[in-house]
C-alpha cells in the first residue's frame, strides 16, 4: 500500500464530497497505518492534516476511520496495545506491542530500539541480504 498513500490522500482532498471514494480511501489508509513505513509516509505527505479535516464531516463512519488512522499516526501512546507490522529493509515483521503498565521500562525505550534496528540495517544490510 505504500505506493498508494499519495493518491489515497489526494482522494481525501479532491473527492472529499464523494462518500464512497472517501470511505474506500480511508479503509485502505487504515490498513496501511498498520505498517510503520506507511505511517511515516502518511505523516510526510501531510496526511494528518487531511485526516483532521475529515473529522469535521457529518459522515460518522468517515470520522471514526479518520480518528483511528490519526491515532496510528500519533505513536504508541495514542494507539494502545496491539499488533503492528514494522518494516526493516525488505522484511515486514509483526510485533505485539503492550500498554504502559504491562511493558514497564521496555515500553518507554521501545521506540529507541526500533530506530536502532533501522540504523543497524542501514549500516550492515549486507549481513541480512539474501
Amino acid at each position: 500500500l505504500l505506493p498508494e498513500i499519495d493518491s489515497l490522500l489526494d482522494i481525501l482532498y479532491f473527492d472529499r464530497n464523494d462518500p464512497f471514494k472517501r470511505t474506500a480511501a480511508l479503509l485502505k489508509l487504515q490498513t496501511a497505518a498498520k505498517s510503520e513505513a506507511c505511517v511515516e509516509e502518511i505523516r510526510k505527505l501531510g496526511g494528518v492534516e487531511r485526516l483532521r479535516k475529515v473529522l469535521m464531516s457529518d459522515d460518522e463512519e468517515a470520522v471514526d476511520l479518520a480518528a483511528a488512522i490519526m491515532a496510528s499516526c500519533s505513536g504508541s501512546t495514542a494507539r494502545g496495545p496491539g499488533v503492528r507490522h514494522l518494516t526493516f529493509g525488505e522484511h515486514a515483521i509483526p510485533i505485539r506491542e503492550t500498554d504502559y503498565v504491562e511493558g514497564g521500562l521496555g515500553w518507554r525505550v521501545w521506540a529507541s530500539g526500533v530506530v536502532m534496528c533501522r540504523e543497524l540495517l542501514d549500516k550492515y544490510a549486507h549481513l541480512v541480504a539474501g
